[in-house]
């Protein structure tokens, strides 16, 4: 009877412990399965569209998972401290990790290569995209605008431009190529002149322009230094050739057509694509998007001293401004 017993006292203190150690583990469990994720957005300054930017980024994030923990950061790199700023910020482990701007995203590249990164508000100055295939977690949203679109809109705004004229140096060639197949496919003749350097400007130009019946001007260093890019918009307006180009301050500063995009939709692209990350890991290829959203600018003043003839229907989904405006 008595061994019964013992047996008996014995089996139940092991069923208790096992249900302890059961509750302990589905307590640790629970625990971590309410741990929120975390994702660090870095400016890469103060700049009020990186903030404008962060703060609609982390405002729909919060809105989309109440749960989630957003931190928004500013990049810190003056005197060598980006170095430590990226040991700082990986060893406090984000699940996710935003930057805004190219300052901080060029950063990441060389710095966090430990994190996994999402990307906006960056266009590279010869708009090229900035994934990096050698980075299999480091995906996002370029303002890179693709060269067929933008040849696309030259056709809508420009129907009677037969003949575009370029001018490009030898870090344009794969532009070149793209801006060839565009303007064919949309029987556009483009008559491009490449040149060595800033110098060979004045004389390519003066000689394509009295055979051409606009001018594209993509993103390039060379001609977007002020002092070029000015000589090149009296020329084209003296002429008579309309220039067709990219982003809104071109369009303040004498251009008179030119293809932008809808920043606030940048921002929620960027969402999207965070927001995809973080439910399903890490994705099997880099993810790069382009610009869903585009905005035809016009400047009324200049457009009107060309006789530019807009079609009504593209007149009426653009946006005019003024220069200096």
């Amino acid at each position: 009877m008595c061994l019964y017993v013992k047996l008996k006292s014995s089996a139940v203190a092991r069923v208790m412990v096992l249900a302890v150690l059961c509750l302990a583990t589905a307590d640790f469990s629970a625990g971590l399965a309410q741990a929120p994720q975390r994702v660090a957005i870095v400016n890469s300054s103060t700049r009020a569209e990186y903030q404008q930017a962060s703060r609609f980024i982390g405002a729909e994030l919060r809105l989309a998972n109440p749960g989630l923990s957003v931190e928004e950061l500013v990049f810190e790199s003056a005197n060598g401290r980006d170095v430590e700023f990226w040991q700082r910020l990986s060893r406090s482990k984000p699940d996710l990790v935003v930057t805004v701007g190219s300052e901080s995203t060029q950063s990441a590249r060389t710095h966090a290569v430990d994190l996994p990164v999402i990307f906006t508000m960056v266009l590279d100055k010869y708009g090229k995209v900035q994934g990096d295939s050698d980075h299999r977690d480091y995906n996002g949203v370029t303002l890179a605008i693709p060269v067929d679109q933008q040849f696309e809109y030259i056709k809508k705004v420009l129907p009677d431009a037969r003949r575009v004229g370029f001018i490009y140096g030898s870090k344009l060639e794969e532009v070149f190529n793209e801006a060839s197949a565009a303007a064919q496919k949309r029987g556009i003749r483009l008559v491009a002149e490449k040149i060595a350097s800033e110098r060979d400007i004045p004389e390519s130009l003066r000689r394509i322009l009295p055979g051409i019946d606009a001018y594209w001007l993509p993103l390039d260093p060379m001609i977007f230094e002020e002092i070029v890019f000015q000589w090149v918009l009296r020329e084209c307006y003296k002429n008579s050739v309309p220039i067709f180009s990219v982003y809104q301050h071109v369009v303040q500063a004498g251009i008179p057509v030119a293809l932008g995009v809808d920043y606030e939709d940048i921002s929620r692209q960027t969402v999207e694509i965070v927001l995809r990350r973080l439910k399903g890991g890490r994705f099997l290829a880099p993810v790069v998007e382009h610009p869903r959203k585009l905005i035809l600018y016009v400047n009324e003043g200049v457009a009107s001293g060309l006789n530019l003839r807009i079609p009504e229907n593209i007149v009426r989904q653009s946006v005019t401004i003024r220069s200096g405006n």
